[in-house]
C-alpha cells in the first residue's frame, strides 16, 4: 500500500516538472522574439533585416560600383553566405541606413536574397558619415575621385564647429569651399621662413587638417593637395570617365592638356576603346612651340635686380608671399 501511495504522489510531481520546463521554454522563445523586435524598433543589436526595409546613404564615398566585381560578390553570397553583418542605424518606421556595407546590400539585391545581417547602431549624422567614410577611404579599391571627395567630407566633418575653422570661413561660406581655400593657403606659405606663422601655417587649423591625412596614413596632406585636388578641376567629360571608373586620373591627366574641346574628346574615346598606355597617351599631345621664353627672360633681369636690391621688412615679406605665389603657379 505504501509503494502504491508513493507512486502515486510521484506522478503529478513529474507532470508539474514537465509543465515548467514547458512554460520556461515558452518565456524564453518570448523574450528572444521580444528582444529582436525591440532591436527592429530602434535599439542596438544584430538582427536580420529584410532588403525592403534598407535603403543606401546619400553621403557615401563611394559613387561608382564595378557590375563584375558585383556580380562576383553575389556569387560568393550564394556559396558562401554572409559572413560579415553590415552596419545600419535606423530611421524611424521600420527603415535602417546602411552605414558601412552598401556594397553587400547591392550583392544581396543581385543574388536574391530577402534579408541581410546587420548590427544596428544608435548613430548621429556626423557619427554615421565619420564611420561610414573611415571605412571607405581604408579600401583600396575606391577611385582617385571618389577618394578626393571622401577627404574632402572627412576634412569639412572634422573641421566644422572647431573654432579654428569657423574662425577662417567666411561668412554663409560652403564649407567644402572654405576646405580648399584653407589648403590652397597653407600650400602657399610653405615657403616660410621656420618657425614664423602664416595665416593658416602653424596653426590650430593646420594642425587639425593634418590629423586627418595622419590617421588613415594613406596620403599625405602635400600629395592629396598636389595629386587629387587637381582633379575637381578636370573638363566634364574627363571627370565624368573618371566618376565611372573608365579611366585612371593619370592618363585623364594627360588628356586634358589638350585645349580644344574635340580633340581633348576625340583622345578619351580613343583612349577608352583601345586601352592606350599612359606613354602612347603622351606621345599624342602636341608640343607647341615655347611662348614663355621672353617670360623667362624677364624674370631673369628681375631676379639680378632682385639680388642687389635692399628691401625693407614690409618689403621682404610681400615678395615672400608673391615668390610663393609665382611657385605655386609653376607647379
Amino acid at each position: 500500500m505504501r509503494a502504491t501511495k508513493d507512486k502515486a504522489q510521484k506522478i503529478p510531481t513529474k507532470g508539474r516538472r514537465f509543465t515548467l520546463d514547458t512554460t520556461a521554454l515558452s518565456g524564453y522563445r518570448e523574450g528572444l522574439e521580444k528582444k529582436q523586435s525591440g532591436a527592429l524598433l530602434g535599439g542596438e543589436g544584430e538582427v536580420e533585416i529584410p532588403l525592403e526595409r534598407l535603403q543606401a546613404a546619400p553621403w557615401n564615398a563611394r559613387r561608382y560600383f564595378n557590375l563584375k566585381r558585383l556580380d562576383e560578390l553575389a556569387q560568393d553570397l550564394r556559396t558562401q553566405g554572409q559572413i560579415h553583418a553590415i552596419l545600419v542605424r535606423p530611421l524611424g518606421g521600420e527603415r535602417y541606413e546602411v552605414v558601412v556595407g552598401e556594397r553587400r546590400l547591392r550583392a544581396a539585391v543581385l543574388a536574391g536574397f530577402r534579408s541581410l545581417r546587420a548590427r544596428i547602431r544608435n548613430l548621429s549624422d556626423p557619427e554615421a558619415h565619420s564611420l561610414s567614410l573611415a571605412e571607405n577611404l581604408d579600401r583600396e579599391d575606391l577611385s582617385a575621385y571618389e577618394e578626393t571627395l571622401g577627404y574632402l567630407q572627412r576634412l569639412v566633418l572634422e573641421l566644422s564647429g572647431t573654432p579654428a575653422f569657423e574662425a577662417w570661413r567666411r561668412s554663409s561660406e560652403d564649407p567644402r569651399a572654405a576646405v580648399i581655400r584653407a589648403l590652397h593657403r597653407l600650400h602657399n606659405e610653405r615657403r616660410l621662413p621656420a618657425g614664423e606663422i602664416g595665416t593658416v601655417r602653424g596653426t590650430e587649423l593646420e594642425r587639425l587638417m593634418r590629423s586627418v591625412f595622419d590617421r588613415h596614413q594613406r596620403i599625405s596632406l602635400e600629395a592629396f593637395y598636389k595629386h587629387r585636388l587637381p582633379i575637381l578641376g578636370l573638363p566634364e567629360e574627363l571627370l565624368a570617365a573618371l566618376k565611372a571608373g573608365q579611366i585612371e586620373y593619370s592618363k585623364a591627366s594627360v588628356i586634358a592638356r589638350l585645349p580644344d574641346p574635340g580633340a581633348r574628346k576625340e583622345l578619351l574615346r580613343q583612349a577608352l576603346e583601345n586601352n592606350l598606355s599612359l606613354t602612347a597617351l603622351r606621345a599624342r599631345i602636341p608640343h607647341p612651340a615655347d611662348p614663355g621664353t621672353a617670360l623667362r627672360d624677364r624674370a631673369i633681369r628681375v631676379a639680378r635686380k632682385f639680388k642687389s636690391f635692399p628691401l625693407t621688412e614690409a618689403q621682404q615679406k610681400k615678395a615672400e608671399g608673391l615668390l610663393a605665389e609665382l611657385e605655386a603657379l609653376l607647379e
